[in-house]
């Protein structure tokens, strides 16, 4: 990531160590009453859950790089829609971007790239050039690092877009009718915390040579442009999906349409949802599907001028990935993250008309690894229309079999019918009672469909509890306080029968009431909420109305909300309802074959991380020889960009060259030209002397890799990091590292960002933060004092 130092920066995460480092060197009291960290990690999204050391995570490296952009009070940054661009024309005197393109060539600023040439960062786009018979020629867009093409199938690379500000690169498409054009959208639209802003669509008319901003583009509604599809038939035709990163805009997401090569847009699609996938039916442009996230598939019929629900059958969805099979355009597949974190593959024969979820009846396997809202991508079998390749944390091959099955009693949807202007469900989902609090006595026959009706005379009582510690407590936390009116009831429709309620009261002010999170007393808003399989009545069941009462028949929880700016008038809500469908669907029998299994989560494999890397955000597919049925698959992950000629039974990286690395962190030797950095997803890495941008450094311990600390003093002691202050040190240059404790390790006791903060005034002391102190070291790591702060003014323990 190429970082760059600016007013809000200096006021994120890193000010208040930067702060302590300075008092701290001169005494030994500090006290600060002024400064507030505003992280909140109760908002973030689902994590892998995977029991072992993962490399990365993706989820709180969004909320990172939001938080160290914004100010404090700010939930957002409000840093200007393409303000780079207009800044960096600004500084070279340019009134077009036309011109940014040879700026490498004036050298305006004397850089000296240091590398490392060996490690590559995460890509979302490839295209392989279609006039390069050996199929060795790429374009490949870097989330932090823009575009670069090789023409040795990745032997080495070229960066084509170096003189251009960081271009967040998410999706590049050439025009299969000419080939020098190409369109660029930027900006990472994956997460509710956008992990890198875009600027606008970009394109080239000479195969990468030159690149122009579009200035239609050039705004919020283009921050963020998930996916991009050209007409094949006419460059100017251009269809794009885009996602808004940031709640309080008047923007929303949506499809967008020019016809005059980006000169000017049309609005074709409008949603208050994230659009993050658009593909065409590769043998009719006319026909085209979007996926909106927690709400579903749409279908174009007129070359994406208007869009229709293409959805039946397809429930509790987040985001989803699409893909038609070439060779039987009826066949659609979607990787779908589920909103409960699950995955499945939807499939439908019919051209999207009507999905069917898919089993393994040997067991299905999880390749989103709980994480799709980040990284998921999936491409069909050139040759063979039941075969799908899918991937997110690992990569698999699904074969769809004619079989179908029942799946077991679920939720199918949810439907929120006229609730938007006063109540938001967290996560847009409903929760089974077993899965949030737990549940007791509940059999199989207490589930059924629900409906939470709101209006006019709508009320019932419903047992009230409080939890000391706020959020995140288990149900033993939950103590019964008594029996009030609510502005709803809850009506077993399956059954015609009215239900018992229950809510957890967050404010503890006696009722069920709903708040926006940003002015909430605590910041958060949410009442959970607890439907109990048993029939109402005016007088308390006293099984419910004792301490963990929560759990007595809990079939359905849910998080109500208060929407952003909204007020919340328990005596005047609008007739409307949330809807639970409760029932069975028929389902389709795949079979699942492990191609990567980064984890060793389904036991030994063939391809273990250290050959291909895990969190995979493009699978692109290119017919190599039509008679023996062969093709490349190229991988877009976290480390880059592999291939396989052989159907995924083995790979090849490519990181001669690419540098596209996103660094957290980087501290440098004292008196000489080396360093050592730590690095998003790729963990912590040590260069030679005087490295070039072709030199490869040597990996050191970690995960994420984060600060790194070298002592000012002693060039041999040095301290390198990752995710919650898991810190190591080496006392001989770098040769080898040991774990060091005595501070707060982990994520309940540690922040997700590990910062060491050093002074070269006292080159052996070291801070470093955990929840509820500052951990201080004389000795450069080898024991601790430690500096309560969980009590001071303004201290934020997360």
């Amino acid at each position: 990531m190429k970082h760059f130092l600016q007013k809000k920066n200096l006021l994120g995460l890193s000010l208040f160590l930067i702060i302590a480092v300075v008092f701290f060197s001169y005494t030994d009291l500090f006290q600060n009453k002024n400064l507030k960290q505003t992280i909140n990690y109760d908002d973030i999204q689902p994590v892998a859950q995977i029991n072992k050391l993962k490399k990365d995570s993706p989820d709180l490296f969004a909320k990172y790089m939001n938080d160290i952009r914004k100010g404090f009070g700010e939930d957002r940054p409000d840093y200007p829609a393409n303000y780079r661009i207009k800044e960096l024309l600004k500084a070279t005197n340019l009134n077009s971007t036309a011109g940014l393109s040879k700026l490498a060539k004036t050298n305006v600023v004397n850089w000296t790239e240091r590398g490392p040439g060996n490690v590559s960062g995460r890509t979302r786009s490839i295209v392989v050039d279609p006039d390069d018979a050996t199929f060795n020629t790429w374009y490949v867009g870097s989330v932090g690092g823009g575009v670069w093409k090789t023409t040795d199938a990745g032997a080495s690379w070229t960066n084509l877009t170096a003189s251009l500000p960081n271009l967040a690169t998410s999706v590049l498409v050439m025009s299969e009718s000419n080939h020098d054009i190409m369109y660029l959208g930027t900006g990472e639209g994956f997460a509710n915390l956008d992990q890198i802003m875009g600027s606008g669509i970009w394109k080239t008319t000479d195969r990468g040579a030159t690149w122009t901003q579009l200035p239609s583009t050039a705004n919020l509604n283009f921050q963020n442009v998930t996916r991009l599809i050209i007409n094949p038939s006419n460059p100017d035709i251009v269809v794009v999906s885009t996602s808004v990163g940031w709640k309080g805009t008047n923007v929303t997401s949506g499809i967008w349409m020019t016809t005059d090569g980006g000169n000017s847009w049309t609005k074709k699609y409008n949603s208050n949802s994230r659009v993050e996938d658009l593909v065409a039916n590769p043998g009719n442009f006319n026909t085209q599907y979007a996926s909106v996230n927690r709400v579903g598939i749409v279908k174009s019929f007129n070359g994406g001028n208007s869009w229709v629900s293409s959805s039946s059958g397809i429930i509790g969805v987040a985001r989803m990935e699409i893909a038609v099979a070439p060779t039987d355009t009826s066949k659609i597949y979607a990787s779908t993250d589920l909103a409960d974190g699950t995955v499945t593959l939807y499939v439908s024969d019919d051209g999207g008309a009507t999905w069917y979820p898919s089993v393994d009846p040997g067991g299905n396997k999880d390749w989103l690894g709980g994480q799709g809202w980040y990284d998921n991508a999936i491409a069909v079998d050139p040759y063979d229309a039941t075969t799908v390749y899918v991937a997110g944390v690992n990569i698999m091959k699904l074969t769809i079999g004619t079989g179908t099955s029942t799946s077991s009693p679920q939720i199918l949807k949810v439907d929120e019918i006229n609730t938007s202007s006063f109540l938001n469900l967290v996560n847009s989902q409903i929760y089974l009672g077993s899965d949030f609090a737990g549940a007791t006595n509940v059999v199989d026959s207490d589930y059924s469909s629900v409906e939470i009706r709101f209006g006019p005379g709508m009320s019932q009582k419903a047992y009230r509890f409080t939890t000391p510690g706020g959020s995140g407590q288990p149900a033993t936390n939950y103590t019964y306080k008594d029996y009030v009116d609510v502005p709803f009831e809850v009506w077993d429709t399956d059954n015609n029968k009215q239900l018992m309620v229950s809510f957890r009261d967050e404010q503890d002010d006696g009722s069920w009431n709903l708040f926006d999170r940003n002015n909430a007393p605590g910041g958060i808003g949410r009442e959970y909420t607890f439907i109990s399989a048993v029939p109402y009545s005016s007088t308390p069941d006293a099984n419910i109305a004792v301490n963990e009462g929560i759990q007595y028949k809990s079939i359905f929880t849910m998080w109500p909300e208060l929407p952003n700016g909204a007020t919340f008038d328990p005596n005047n809500l609008p007739t409307s309802k949330i809807v639970i469908n409760w029932g069975t669907v028929t389902q389709k029998n795949i079979t699942t074959t492990v191609i990567t299994d980064a984890y060793a989560e389904f036991g030994p494999g063939p391809n273990p991380w250290s050959l291909v890397h895990p969190d995979h955000h493009n699978l692109t597919i290119v017919k190599t020889n039509t008679a023996t049925q062969s093709f490349r698959l190229l991988d877009g992950n976290d480390g880059g960009v592999t291939y396989s000629d052989n159907k995924g039974s083995s790979f090849i990286k490519t990181l001669n060259g690419y540098n596209t690395t996103q660094f957290y962190g980087v501290d440098k030797m004292p008196h000489n030209n080396k360093y050592i950095g730590g690095t998003q997803d790729n963990g912590s890495w040590l260069s030679g002397i005087n490295p070039t941008a072709s030199s490869a450094w040597s990996s050191t311990p970690g995960g994420d890799g984060f600060e790194a600390a070298w002592n000012y003093r002693d060039p041999k002691q040095l301290l390198e990091s990752s995710q919650f202050n898991d810190i190591y040190k080496s006392t001989n240059g770098g040769g080898s590292w040991t774990s060091i404790g005595g501070f707060s390790k982990g994520s309940v006791t540690a922040p997700f960002l590990t910062r060491i903060a050093k002074s070269k005034l006292a080159p052996d002391r070291i801070f470093v933060v955990g929840k509820t102190a500052i951990f201080r070291s004389e000795n450069f790591g080898d024991t601790w004092a430690v500096i309560p702060m969980s009590n001071k003014p303004g201290w934020n323990g997360k």
